[in-house]
């Protein structure tokens, strides 16, 4: 008899565990990184720019693609084995080296830390490429003026 009431008991302890709670799906996680296709968003000149304000406006809407081996940037052109390197950045140390605007620290989204990738194609006809992200915002900057990006 001992037997069956354990087995009852074991039965109600095993159906006391299928509760009908909903099942917790975490949310997607946002995979960082600088491997996506990057859309320009807007812009700053830089002082000493070698665009117009005009000039550089036409840049909105173009893309920058970034592969693990390679990368197409409508300034630099195509690089198909590039190499690179990643380093953490203060976002202000940026600005104060590029002598840009201090209204990129908090107008455009970007972080007050940025991951900094220099990628360099091994052509050594193509400039470096540098690209400092913060989840789906990046920056990029040329021939003075510096490139917001969205992916």
């Amino acid at each position: 008899m001992r037997s069956r009431s354990n087995l009852i008991a074991l039965a109600l302890l095993a159906l006391a565990g299928c509760t009908t709670k909903p099942i917790v799906v975490k949310p997607a996680v946002v995979i960082p990184g600088v491997d996506y296709t990057w859309k320009i968003i807007g812009h700053v000149l830089l002082s000493g720019a070698s665009l117009s304000e005009e000039d550089a406006v036409a840049w909105n809407g173009r893309e920058i693609t970034v592969t693990k081996s390679a990368y197409a940037s409508p300034f630099q052109g195509t690089c198909e084995e590039a190499g690179r390197s990643r380093r953490t950045r203060a976002l202000a140390d940026i600005v104060m080296e590029l002598d840009a605007p201090r209204s990129i620290l908090t107008n455009y989204e970007l972080g007050e830390s940025v991951t900094e990738y220099k990628l360099s194609c091994r052509e050594r006809r193509r400039p470096p490429l540098a690209i400092y992200v913060d989840g789906d915002r990046a920056m990029t900057c040329y021939s003075g003026v510096c490139y917001f990006l969205r992916r």
